[in-house]
């Protein structure tokens, strides 16, 4: 069909099929009603067939929190995506598929959104040249959309088993080469896809959707130590940028409560001093949570009292801290023991039990044996204990994520060991005989 051409616009041919007729229709109308630069610039990209710059133009209007734009995310995909899939790269149209589902989740039909998710990872299924990675973002998406809905024990068994299946080809989109996308090899078309290779920056995007769904199907089912790591993994990968986060704030709340309560979790250092994710609780109503875990990452037992004592009510607003409080009062007490030893020169970490007694708060200096042995099986210390003389020695302490002061004083340490280093060469260079 012959158009009209406009010489003054960028378009290069004189001739459209039914297909791109109907997507820049549909974007003229959305303009019209939208009155929003973004549609005339993918028309732009459309017409030139600017590949590249139109999947960044579709995934921007997509990922937008533009509460003043209204439109039918579905019938955009279908009028102007879906004619052209083969023109984006695979990872990108994964995001695409799911940016559109989240948008139907966020409108209230959850259904609809893991309905049109599925549809299309059956699609990419029936292809032979099906990518491990997009397959991985596009499961994660599925699972992420039924756990957001209230899911019930049925549909966790089925998020479990699809999250097995994504782990698998997770570990199979590691093995394969990764890509580096540059403005010379981005504009892929249909005849130079290359649906297996992903670039770097794609990889943390599918790995931050697996670790995403895995975080919140373990909120779900526990235990709260999984959560931790699976929440540390995914935090990693997203970057730790809190406008990247989905519901940061509440991310903070759960990621505490979970290093509060979980088992073996005694390096708090990663959350407190490593990620920027404990600072969205500052100045709300959950800044006595921060606070708490400060404590416990200091090993601060004075503090902590203190804070359980100020913030009674909140924390018994807190049914995992209720449940566990045993847990937490034994979390605290090793931790003020390794504390103290960290604290100490390495030739002065030989502590008496009344020492120990006294820095844990123990009620009884009977409670420091069993203390220490069960400091000693968690590998948190490692030393001698004389119970004749009621003494330990203690010649290791776990490695720990450090803060500010905390490094401050280790490269004091640093400072006097090389001092002493250098007096034992001095003294050795004049009193052994020359050879």
């Amino acid at each position: 069909r012959i158009i009209q051409i406009d010489y003054n616009s960028t378009t290069n041919y004189t001739t459209m099929d039914q297909n791109t007729a109907t997507a820049i229709t549909h974007l003229k109308s959305l303009q019209e009603q939208q009155q929003n630069e973004a549609f005339s610039n993918i028309e732009q990209y459309y017409e030139g067939k600017l590949w590249h710059q139109l999947t960044h133009a579709v995934l921007e209007l997509i990922s937008s929190n533009d509460v003043t734009i209204e439109m039918n995310y579905l019938d955009f995909y279908r009028n102007v995506v879906q004619p052209i899939e083969g023109k984006f790269n695979i990872v990108s149209l994964s995001r695409i598929v799911c940016g559109v589902g989240r948008k139907l989740l966020t409108a209230g039909d959850s259904l609809a959104a893991v309905t049109f998710v599925q549809e299309f990872v059956d699609q990419q299924k029936s292809k032979t040249t099906s990518s491990p990675a997009s397959m991985v973002y596009l499961q994660a998406h599925v699972c992420l959309f039924q756990l957001q809905s209230n899911p019930d024990a049925s549909v966790l068994d089925q998020v479990k088993d699809i999250l097995m299946e994504t782990k698998k080809l997770l570990d199979v989109a590691d093995a394969e080469p990764l890509v580096k996308a540059s403005s010379n090899n981005t504009r892929l078309s249909s005849g130079n896809n290359l649906p297996t290779l992903i670039s770097g920056s794609d990889a943390a995007l599918v790995h931050a959707a697996y670790h995403e769904a895995s975080m919140l199907y373990r909120k779900h089912v526990g235990p709260p130590e999984a959560f931790y790591n699976e929440a540390l993994h995914y935090l990693n990968y997203v970057g730790n940028v809190p406008g990247e986060i989905n519901d940061a704030k509440q991310l903070a709340v759960d990621l505490s409560l979970a290093a509060l309560t979980g088992e073996d979790i005694f390096n708090f250092g990663q959350v407190c001093n490593e990620n920027e994710i404990l600072n969205q609780l500052q100045n709300t109503e959950y800044s006595w949570l921060m606070e708490l875990m400060m404590a416990c990452a200091k090993g601060d037992m004075d503090q902590f009292i203190d804070i359980i004592s100020t913030h009674k009510d909140q924390v018994e607003a807190q049914p995992a801290l209720v449940a566990r409080s045993d847990v937490i009062q034994e979390k605290i007490t090793l931790l003020s023991l390794v504390h103290m030893v960290f604290e100490r020169p390495p030739q002065e970490r030989t502590l008496s039990f009344e020492d120990i007694c006294a820095a844990t708060k123990l009620a009884d200096i009977k409670q420091v044996e069993p203390l220490v042995m069960r400091a000693l099986s968690l590998g948190l210390i490692r030393g001698v204990m004389d119970e004749v003389a009621q003494e330990v020695t203690v010649h290791w302490v776990m490695a720990r994520v450090l803060d500010d002061v905390q490094l401050k004083g280790l490269a004091c340490r640093f400072g006097e060991w090389a001092v002493q280093t250098s007096k034992v060469g001095d003294y050795v260079g004049e009193h052994v005989v020359g050879l």
